[in-house]
């Protein structure tokens, strides 16, 4: 039988330096977590592996919990320092902006330019796809709202890079 909620017995020891997300899914002993899927497939998996109720307490801790650990990657994979140019170009060249801008104020300003989905900017490092850019702020939307791959807005809206890429998606 699976338990609801994992046991603080049997929850896993996580080693520092581990992947936010790693991290999390670890946190669940009976789930096995495929590192090269797409995130929320593999959130929507877990919730049906401990056969979680869709507005159990259960399911929105552990949806609050994911979604911190989303923000954290994002941070892991593409820098929190707003102020560092690797970083910066890092995002450039994931966005596939070309050229690549050598000044950090223009890096910022084509990253500010582009639509993208922030799920799927962190799933493609796991998966190797590369991220669809969207032409404008609606087919984000109507893409985000019909696959239901919403990053947390208010969470985000503070660290580096990533508030630069937030796009207000439910109206």
């Amino acid at each position: 039988m699976v338990r609801k909620t994992p046991s603080p017995v049997t929850t896993r020891h996580i080693q520092s330096g581990a992947k936010p997300i790693e991290e999390f899914f670890a946190q669940y002993p009976n789930f096995r977590h495929d590192e090269t899927k797409p995130l929320w497939s593999q959130f929507r998996a877990l919730c049906k592996r401990y056969k979680w109720g869709k507005d159990s307490l259960e399911i929105n801790l552990a949806r609050s919990n994911f979604r911190d650990a989303m923000i954290s990657e994002f941070g892991r994979i593409y820098g929190e320092d707003g102020a560092s140019l690797a970083s910066w170009q890092k995002l450039c060249r994931v966005l596939r902006i070309n050229p690549i801008p050598d000044k950090l104020k223009d890096c910022r300003e084509k990253v500010l330019a582009v639509h993208v989905n922030l799920v799927d900017l962190v799933d493609c490092q796991r998966t190797g796809k590369r991220v669809h850019i969207f032409p404008n702020l609606e087919a984000l939307r109507s893409y985000t709202q019909s696959t239901e791959k919403y990053f947390p807005l208010n969470e985000a809206k503070a660290q580096g890079p990533l508030r630069y890429l937030l796009r207000e998606i439910l109206c």
